[in-house]
């Protein structure tokens, strides 16, 4: 095919400095030259002025049908920020499809990190492409010898993170670097006695609340509704927060019980082949509800989104068999509800929006679980404009006929690659999934636990009288999912006190 490939970038400043200082290289193409500007007579700098929150496009023609490559460099009057920014033609199987490696290389003098508005992938002879600049936040991870390093730059988080798209660049900025390797999460292994145990970061320390940074929790408990943040009401995280408080604790004058959320006590033990081991003992409880007129207990919701955005498992409890579990001669009234369907009432199945279908998922199965929706309308690898935090809240069945529902914030979600036709929801998903069969850590977005219905450490979501305890014969407290000893069970990453009774109750 005859004919010249055109690029142009747009780069949008993220900082809080005006970038004044210009200057490029190109190994194949034209030198790429600001739109509006001549390029330098010999390859010098050019005086710029893009200030925060202000964009610059860059155009580079004749490419040819080799593509186009070169860098980009940008920085502040005193040189205190700088970006480098690289461009280079990916492998192509046709002559009219054109794909680009775009990207910040960072240093530790000039941490940086990048937001892509859409995707590294074009179709024709004229690519345009969208990259948003950020100072970048260090992300620490640890080494299989426990030599701290610094994995990769994640973007801020914005006082609004649902503005100028800045939770879009957040969550791309996590996938775009080596912050989601499977060794990291070994640093988080052994936290002695704690309850909950704290989720590895993989934000740079933006997951918990700090007196420092935003965080994410916080973003959330803004979105809660008794700490409503005026100007979140509109962005996409804000009708599942919702859902989930008014779930867990009812509103109004409504006779539907309250919540109680049920954290294993877990100690670890050592690290096998397989993952860590850890020690079982029982369950602590973290009522949702609140006393002396507060609706919420504010501590509790703020534990309950440390380990929903960590990646933990939650099954709530809601069939009649769970509680007859705790007096099969005389079982208490059933007091519990089903969040599958009230969630599946709630949010539309849609493309667009409300929630989509998970093609299968590894949960409470040894082949694919297919009963798994997924909030929002994420599809494909990159995050796209106007999106929230939340891309991969899970909610799925734990068993067919009766059956409890579980709820897991995964890394990505799993659906068809739009680019290699996968099954397993494509590059980001299926990294996710390699990292945790190294460690059997849950891994959502943002972090990864080792709450996992599959090493026995599921979290309960229930309403009294049900109250779990530990046992002999499933470790966790039984529950229809997992009512006997489980096949996809790790039964070599879990044990329970000598003595545990085999069931529960008498």
């Amino acid at each position: 095919m005859a004919g010249a490939f055109t690029i142009s970038i747009t780069i949008w400043n993220h900082t809080s400095v005006t970038l004044t200082t210009y200057n490029a290289t190109a190994t194949a193409g034209t030198y790429p030259t600001p739109v509006g500007m001549n390029p330098p007579a010999s390859g010098g700098t050019l005086a710029i002025n893009l200030p925060p929150g202000g964009s610059l496009t860059v155009f580079v023609s004749n490419a040819g049908v080799g593509g186009s490559s070169g860098t980009i460099n940008l920085s502040d009057a005193e040189e205190s920020t700088f970006f480098s920014i690289q461009y280079a033609p990916l492998p192509n199987k046709s002559l009219v499809i054109q794909s680009m490696d775009l990207r910040v290389v960072p240093s530790s003098a000039f941490p940086s990190c990048v937001g892509f508005s859409d995707e590294k992938f074009y179709l024709g002879t004229a690519m345009a492409a969208n990259i948003s600049l950020y100072a970048g936040v260090p992300v620490p991870e640890w080494n299989s010898s426990g030599h701290e390093y610094v994995a990769g730059y994640a973007a801020p988080l914005a006082a609004n993170p649902y503005s100028a798209n800045n939770a879009r660049d957040v969550v791309n900025s996590l996938f775009q670097t080596d912050i989601r390797k499977p060794d990291g999460v070994q640093h988080w292994f052994n936290q002695g006695s704690t309850v909950p145990y704290r989720p590895a970061d993989y934000t740079g320390n933006q997951l918990m609340p700090s007196s420092t940074s935003q965080s994410l929790v916080q973003v959330m408990l803004d979105l809660w509704p008794t700490g409503l943040n005026p100007s979140y009401t509109s962005n996409p995280d804000w009708p599942l927060i919702f859902f989930l408080a008014n779930f867990m604790v009812p509103p109004g004058s409504t006779p539907l019980p309250p919540l109680v959320m049920y954290v294993p006590t877990i100690t670890y033990q050592n690290t096998i082949a397989a993952g860590p081991r850890y020690l079982l003992t029982g369950y602590q409880a973290y009522p949702l509800a609140g006393t002396n007129g507060a609706r919420f207990n504010m501590a509790s919701v703020q534990t309950f989104l440390q380990l929903f955005l960590g990646g933990a498992h939650f099954v709530n409890i809601q069939t009649n068999p769970d509680f007859a579990t705790l007096n099969p001669e005389n079982p208490p009234a059933n007091t519990g509800r089903s969040l599958y369907g009230a969630f599946t009432k709630h949010f539309p199945a849609s493309p667009t929006g409300g929630r989509q279908s998970c093609i299968g998922n590894s949960h409470y199965t040894s082949t694919v679980n297919l009963g798994g929706w997924y909030y929002g309308s994420q599809i494909g690898n990159w995050a796209s404009a106007g999106c929230g935090l939340l891309l991969a809240a899970l909610f799925g069945q734990t068993a067919n006929g009766p059956y409890n529902t579980f709820l897991q914030l995964e890394g990505w979600p799993a659906d068809v690659s739009l680019k290699t036709g996968s099954l397993g929801g494509g590059e980001r998903h299926a990294q996710d999934y390699a990292a945790y069969k190294n460690s059997l850590w849950n891994i959502s977005t943002f972090g990864a636990t080792p709450y996992s219905e599959k090493r026995a450490t599921t979290i309960f979501l229930a309403p009294l009288p049900w109250v779990p305890k530990i046992c002999s014969s499933t470790y966790m407290m039984p529950y229809v999912g997992a009512q006997t000893p489980q096949s996809w069970l790790q039964t070599d990453l879990v044990s329970v006190p000598p003595g545990t009774p085999s069931q529960p109750y008498p």
